[in-house]
């Protein structure tokens, strides 16, 4: 299975790069380098496969942390 681009994903999720990065506890400036051609690391792609499959599962499921929620 080849790794989706975080652009991909991130447009998937429907998520700012604020959101995304609030998300995934990283700065808005990180998933904006990832976004732009940047090494995304395993860990981060993995996070965000996850939230699809989630969100995937059960379409009403919000996936994000709390903190994210409340502020969207």
């Amino acid at each position: 299975m080849s790794e989706r681009s975080v652009a991909d994903l991130q447009r998937d999720l429907g998520l700012s790069d604020g959101k995304l990065a609030l998300a995934l506890g990283v700065t808005r400036q990180t998933v904006r380098n990832w976004r732009c051609g940047r090494k995304c690391p395993h860990f981060a792609q993995q996070a965000m496969t996850w939230m699809m499959e989630l969100r995937r599962l059960d379409p009403a499921n919000d996936n994000l942390p709390q903190a994210v929620r409340v502020k969207l």
